[in-house]
This record gives structure tokens, sequence and C-alpha cells, in this order.
């Protein structure tokens, strides 16, 4: 944690301000300590240069386990790919020139993929997670200088309102228990004038959607270390044969509908998406651009824009009210007004 961070949170209980309290420090931070709130008198440890603001993991321990044992396999500079960059700039539409100079919040910052490369681009970043996905996070991007990790529920969040002028999420908003709620818990947290990007699930074929939550009800149920091993042997399995011609043939092709694997050319990469896909206790696969596009105007959100990657919406906090509510060159537009 850097001494910095400390202007940009409060208390998450009674939004008041909390005074630092270190025990241990280095070159790069501050490691052990306290953040002590003298209104309502709550103490948050700092622990492993993290500032925990929940005593555990909650409903989200498949991905403490899957962040930590898949460290580094989606971080750029690790795998030699710009695969992660790629990914940030098609679901959010965010460019260098955006979040340079700029103050970002990273919801669901996992083990750092993407706050890895926004601070690379030149921004600021603070990441948020509920799960010790924290402890790799910091791992990877303690060095840096410009990024700090926060252990936090986004549905109480320490962080004061208008101060970021960047938010981002990547397919992590509808692994919480009520998707709306939990980005209706951002917007405020803009300046005025700041941009929220978000990607989020859609899927529309029901055969997919049913079989996927058949599974999840079953791997959510066991060990994550046995269901790390059930996720192996199927990308093991079955991968190879999902990306052969059989599959492009009736009846077969419906058999990665019902047994969803991936085909990620990295093995390592198969079977953490797989595990990513097998095992979170929330999913909701039902957030479709008008949807999404509705959270945004209840948030008086303007400048609307989606993304033509479903479902990746963008919107600005314009508090004069100075913008159109919705982009009129979107080509997705009209399917969310």
């Amino acid at each position: 944690m850097t001494p910095e961070l400390v202007q940009w949170i409060c208390c998450p209980s009674c939004q008041g301000d909390l005074a630092l309290t270190v025990t241990a420090s280095t070159a790069i931070g501050i490691e052990e300590g306290a953040l002590s709130c003298a209104a309502c008198h709550a103490s948050y440890p700092i622990v492993r240069g993290v500032p925990r603001f929940v005593q555990s993991d909650g409903y989200v321990q498949s991905f403490s386990y899957e962040w930590n044992r898949f460290n580094r396999v989606q971080l750029d500079p690790a795998n030699g790919t710009t695969e992660s960059e790629d990914t940030l700039i098609e679901k959010t539409g965010l460019r260098p020139e955006d979040v340079r100079g700029k103050l970002v919040l990273d919801v669901g910052c996992g083990a750092g993929r993407f706050s890895e490369i926004v601070s690379r681009w030149g921004g600021r970043v603070v990441g948020i997670d509920y799960s010790f996905a924290v402890e790799a996070s910091q791992r990877n991007l303690r060095d840096r200088g410009t990024v700090d990790v926060i252990q936090a529920d986004v549905f109480n969040l320490p962080l004061r309102p208008n101060t970021f002028d960047v938010i981002f999420s990547i397919g992590v908003l509808h692994h919480t228990r009520d998707t709306r709620e939990a980005f209706l818990c951002l917007p405020r947290l803009l300046k005025d004038g700041g941009t929220i990007a978000v990607w989020l699930y859609y899927y529309t074929d029901a055969l997919y959607k049913a079989a996927s939550d058949f599974w999840r009800r079953i791997f959510t149920r066991v060990p994550s270390r046995l269901a790390y091993a059930w996720c192996w042997l199927l990308v093991a399995v079955f991968s190879p044969l999902y990306t052969s011609r059989l599959m492009q043939r009736a009846p077969f092709w419906h058999l990665p509908r019902l047994l969803p694997v991936n085909t990620h050319p990295d093995f390592t990469w198969r079977v953490l998406d797989t595990f990513d896909w097998w095992t979170p206790v929330y999913q909701d696969k039902d957030c479709s651009p008008a949807r999404v596009v509705g959270w945004f105007r209840e948030a008086g959100l303007r400048g609307i824009d989606v993304i033509d990657y479903p479902t990746s919406v963008r919107g600005v906090r314009d508090d004069a009210a100075t913008m159109p509510v919705l982009q009129t060159d979107c080509p997705r537009v009209e399917e969310a007004r």
C-alpha cells in the first residue's frame, strides 16, 4: 500500500476519514498496519500490503483459489502476448490516452492483468477485489508504485465519492448476488466528466445456459482443488475434440453447449477459463445491452455508448447534462432504447 491511497479511501461503515498506523514498511510501500476510523471506531488491518475491509472472501472462494493458482497466466509481460491489452481495448473502448495521468478504479482486479496494462499506459490505479486474488495482484504489481490493491465488497466500498476519472470492470459484476445493484454502487465514485465502462455476460443460447447452471450447481459444492482437477481432465480430453471438424456436424456440435470447455491455444489458459466458467456461485448470463443501458440511465449517466462486443457499455458522469443520454452513432443503441 502507498501512503497516497489514504486520500481516496474512507470508512465503509460511516464514510469517515481513516487514520493510518504503520507497523512495517519497505522501500516499496506499507506492508503491515491498520486504518482506523475516529468517527465509528472501526479498524481495518493492512496485511501483506493490502488494506482488508472484509473478514473473509465469502461467496467468491473459487476466485481466491483461481487467481492465486493462475496468478501470472494472463499477464501480458509474463506470457509475451498482448492478449489482455487487446481484451481491455475491445471490451471497454479504453486506450492509453483515456487513462494517462488519470486516477482509475479497476473493479474486480483479480490477479491484476488489466491494472497492469492501465499502469503501463500511465494511469494511477486502485484495484479492488472481494476475493483473496488481491494477494496475487499485490505480488504482481507491488513494485509499480502506481497501483494500490484493496480487498473490499463492491456493495460496501471504502472509497470516496467524486474521486475517479475512470472506472472499469470486465467480467466481474455478473458474479455478484445482484448485477444491477453492484453496478449502481459505482457511478457515484466518478468525478464529473469521468467515464465508466463495463463488460458483462450475455448469452442467448438457452441450452448452454441451462447446462452451465447445472454444472455450477454441482461444482460449487466441491472443494476448489477437486474442481480444478476435473477441469484439467475436461480440457485434456475435450478441447482437442472441440476444435476438430467432427464438432461441425450434427448432432456433435451440441456437445460443447452441454459440456462447456475452453479452447484457448494455451493449455493452462484453457484450464483457467474452464474453471472460471464452472465454479462461481453467482453467474448472471442475461445482461443484455438494453438491460445494462437501463442501469446506466438509472444512474444518471450520459453519452452512453454500446460497444460492438456484447455486452460492453460506456457512459459519462455529466452533472450539467450537456451530453445526449445516448450516443447516436452507435449501431447497437436502437436495440437498447
